[in-house]
């Protein structure tokens, strides 16, 4: 499965900055998860970066 790709990351995590969104309803919004709304913002608070994690594991291509 691929990451987001960094433009939709940065347009969500925008959107959850706005006065007085929820997350369910920018979630529906862009079509992903709340529970990766969630660790979006922890990875930008703990890193400062909105990257996806780098590949770990699984079969060698």
């Amino acid at each position: 499965m691929q990451p987001y790709s960094f433009d939709l990351r940065t347009r969500v995590a925008a959107a959850c900055e706005q006065p007085c969104s929820r997350q369910q309803q920018v979630a529906e919004h862009f079509g992903v998860s709340v529970s990766f709304i969630k660790k979006l913002r922890h990875r930008q608070r703990a890193t400062g970066s909105l990257a996806p994690k780098p590949a770990s594991g699984g079969v060698q291509s």
